[in-house]
C-alpha cells in the first residue's frame, strides 16, 4: 500500500509482472487483514508475490509463494536478482505525479482512469469505450 496524498488516502497495488496488468483500489485502513483479503479475492493460490518487508504481509504467506525485499537495505534481492519489487516502485511514482491535484473523494474514479489510460491504450476505439465503462460501474 501507498499513501497518495496529505489527506492520507491510501491505496494498495499489485502489478502483473509479464502482462504489466494493475489492480489499484483505495483503502481506509492499511492493516493484514484488509489487504490480506484483498490479496486472496484477487489472486489465485499458488501465485508468486514479490513485496516490501511489511509485518502486515505475514498473514498471505500460506496461500502463495512470497518473497519480500526490505527496502530500506536495497530494492533488489543480492543474491538473486528477479526478486525486487521495482515495478511496484515505479507504479507508485508515476501514479503520485497523476494524481496531484486530484479532487478529494474522487481518487477511486481517478485510479480507474489511471489504469485505463495506461494500460488499455493500444486496442480500437469501441474496445477502450467497453473497457472504459466496465472500469467506471
Amino acid at each position: 500500500g501507498n499513501m497518495l496524498a496529505s489527506e492520507q488516502i491510501w491505496v494498495f497495488g499489485i502489478i502483473e509482472r509479464i502482462s504489466k496488468k494493475v489492480y489499484l483500489t483505495v483503502i481506509e485502513r492499511r492493516d493484514g487483514e484488509t489487504l490480506s483479503r484483498i490479496i486472496n479475492d484477487v489472486l489465485l493460490p499458488g501465485t508468486i508475490i514479490f513485496s516490501d518487508s511489511w509485518r502486515g504481509y505475514n498473514l498471505i504467506r500460506q496461500n502463495f509463494e512470497t518473497y519480500s525485499i526490505n527496502h530500506k537495505l536495497h530494492f533488489v534481492d543480492s543474491l538473486n536478482n528477479n526478486i525486487h519489487i521495482n515495478n511496484i516502485e515505479r507504479l507508485w511514482r508515476i501514479l503520485k505525479n497523476d494524481i496531484r491535484g486530484c479532487q478529494v473523494g474522487n481518487y477511486e474514479y481517478h485510479l480507474k482512469e489511471f489504469i485505463y489510460r495506461r494500460y488499455f491504450f493500444n486496442t480500437s476505439f469501441e474496445e477502450n469505450l467497453n473497457l472504459f465503462i466496465k472500469l467506471i460501474y
